[in-house]
């Protein structure tokens, strides 16, 4: 439980991180740090470690969310994404779900679809990328993702910069002789037949 009294290390950080918010004059999406990201950005970025790293990402990205940041904001480096792509692609899922909650279902659609400079791939390509990939022990996170990303707006239709859509990249992955063992099982997650 995210909510939960975590232990006397996250609570300190969130004591430290709760002066620098709630000080005066503090710009709760203002874009910082070497890769100028907003705090949000950096709430969802990396991996967890642990149930507890996990549970805190989402203390955290929670109370960023009730302070005011805005999830649909981009960084500007390295790959100009906001919260939403960031949390997709790290398989964040927990503050997937946080982030939609804090915003409106058809700008969460359009964030979902967002289809960033770098490469043109959306919050649910990236997602597609990484259930293909995953361990056996991921896999099933990674298709409740897609499975609930798709029930919140999220297109298969959307070419990215080298023209291929999510569905067909999970269509060529039946060819592939490493993705193969995943591509039904995404296929199905996407609402797609082979």
């Amino acid at each position: 439980d995210a909510s939960a009294d975590l232990g006397p290390i996250e609570d300190q950080a969130m004591a430290t991180i709760s002066v620098s918010v709630e000080a005066s004059g503090f710009e709760i999406n203002r874009l910082g740090g070497p890769l100028s990201e907003t705090p949000v950005i950096v709430a969802v970025t990396g991996v967890d470690a642990d149930a507890r790293v996990s549970a805190f990402r989402q203390r955290l990205v929670r109370y960023l969310l009730d302070h005011g940041a805005d999830p649909d904001l981009p960084e500007l480096h390295p790959m100009a994404v906001d919260a939403v792509i960031r949390a997709a692609v790290l398989n964040h899922f927990e503050c997937l779900q946080i982030i939609a909650s804090a915003m409106k279902p058809l700008a969460f659609a359009a964030a979902l679809n967002e289809r960033p400079m770098i490469n043109g791939q959306t919050a649910l390509d990236d997602t597609v990328h990484r259930a293909l990939t995953a361990t056996d022990a991921t896999a099933q996170s990674h298709l409740d993702q897609i499975r609930w990303a798709i029930a919140h707006g999220a297109r298969t239709d959307i070419e990215d910069f080298t023209g291929t859509s999510v569905a067909n990249r999970a269509r060529l992955a039946l060819d592939d002789p490493i993705l193969k063992a995943r591509a039904p099982a995404v296929l199905e997650a996407l609402g797609l037949p082979r």
